[in-house]
Formats: C-alpha cells, sequence, structure tokens
C-alpha cells in the first residue's frame, strides 16, 4: 500500500510540475530576455496590463524559489547586458526579498542603470533617496536624473514639486560626500544642459568644501563653460 501511495505521489508530481510552466528548467537568464525584452513606452495599455500580468507571474515564481531564486536574480544583476526595463524592475524585486547591505547595494547599482523614461519617478526618487538615506552610494543613481531636465517629484501629502535641482539635492545630501563629489565635478564639465548645470553646481555650493568651491570657480573662469556664474 505505501509503494502504491508512493507511486500516486510520484505521478501527480510529475503532471503538476508539468502542468506550471513555472516550474520548467529554463535558464534564468532565458526568462529574463523573454520577459523584460521590451520597453513600456512602446506599449500601449493593453500590451502593458499583459506585461505587467507576466512580470507579476515571474515575480512570484521567483519568490517561491527561495534561496535558490534569489541567487539567481543575484547573478542576473550582476550582469552588464541585461534588458534595460529588468535594471528597475529587477532590483525592485531584489529589494523586496532582502534586505541585506551586499543586496541593497547591488539593487541600487543596477537601478543606476535605468532608463528614466520607462519608469515612474516618484517611484524612483523614493527608492533611491530610502537607499541613501541608509548610507549607500546612491551617485550614480542620482546623477542619472541629469539626462532628464524635466525631471520632478510630486509629494502631495505636503502639496511639494521637486524639480530636477532639489531631487538631486535629496538624493546625495544625505549620504557621504567622498561618494560623489569627484564625480560631480567630472560630471560639470561634460553636460551641455543648462538645467544640469545648474543642478550640479547648486549641489556643489551646498556640499560646503574647498573641492566644492573650486570647481566652482574653474566653472565659472572656463570660457567654455555656461555664464552661469557670471
Amino acid at each position: 500500500m505505501k509503494y502504491f501511495l508512493a507511486i500516486i505521489m510520484v505521478i501527480c508530481s510529475t503532471s503538476a510540475y508539468a502542468a506550471d510552466p513555472s516550474l520548467n528548467q529554463v535558464p534564468f537568464h532565458n526568462r529574463v530576455i523573454a520577459i523584460y525584452s521590451f520597453l513600456p513606452r512602446n506599449l500601449d495599455k493593453l500590451a502593458q496590463e499583459a506585461k505587467s500580468k507576466e512580470m507579476d507571474v515571474f515575480w512570484e515564481e521567483v519568490k517561491r524559489s527561495g534561496s535558490s531564486g534569489l541567487a539567481d536574480l543575484r547573478k542576473e544583476l550582476s550582469r552588464p547586458d541585461l534588458p534595460v526595463f529588468f535594471n528597475y524592475d529587477g532590483a525592485k524585486l531584489l529589494l523586496s526579498l532582502s534586505k541585506s547591505r551586499d543586496d541593497r547595494g547591488l539593487a541600487l547599482a543596477a537601478i543606476s542603470r535605468s532608463d528614466l523614461q520607462n519608469i515612474q519617478w516618484n517611484d524612483y526618487f523614493f527608492t533611491v533617496h530610502l537607499l541613501a538615506m541608509d548610507g549607500l552610494d546612491s551617485s550614480d543613481a542620482a546623477l542619472n536624473i541629469l539626462t532628464e531636465d524635466k525631471y520632478q517629484v510630486v509629494v502631495p501629502q505636503h502639496a511639494l514639486t521637486l524639480n530636477q535641482e532639489m531631487c538631486l539635492l535629496y538624493l546625495l545630501m544625505p549620504t557621504n560626500e567622498t561618494f560623489y563629489l569627484e564625480k560631480v565635478e567630472k560630471r560639470l564639465f561634460e553636460v551641455k544642459s543648462v538645467t544640469a548645470q545648474k543642478s550640479l553646481l547648486t549641489l556643489l555650493g551646498y556640499s560646503v568644501t574647498l573641492q566644492g568651491d573650486a570647481a566652482i570657480e574653474r566653472f565659472a573662469s572656463d570660457p567654455r563653460q555656461s555664464c552661469l556664474c557670471k
């Protein structure tokens, strides 16, 4: 009888495996490519809803996989060749599964590679700000907002709208200035957008450092740069 029950259990288990596509032994990276090779801005509303459901299934699948799913996710987020939208969605998935400092750092690194035209700016801001408040190096993710002159965040609870300049301050000032000063100075002399230049100059001024003051002075005296400081 025990032998018969064991056979039944094996048959049921095998049937469940065949019926549940989440149990297919498809390489994790291949599944990421299949699901995330798209840009939300290129989809209409119905297609976005369908993709959202598909990603929800993927999230649940990774969660059910436990430690193996977490290991696969970590490995995937370490790759430089991910579909651009997975950088953000995969990072959010990792943040929902782990609170370890290493995993939050890994998620933040992936977030910094996000395409801002395909994600909600409010969510991006509050996610990066939370990690910055925890003392993590948010410099790359923060400087990513310089790609969008019209970047802004609305905080309805305080009837507040933060423009790019203010968002940059909130994303970097809570962290160690050694994380961002050199990067900010370098970016100041690279960007062509006056909006981005103004944001960077304001940040350098608020840093109240000799390095920041020197960078502002050098920018102001450079005839090739904007006349913002004249």
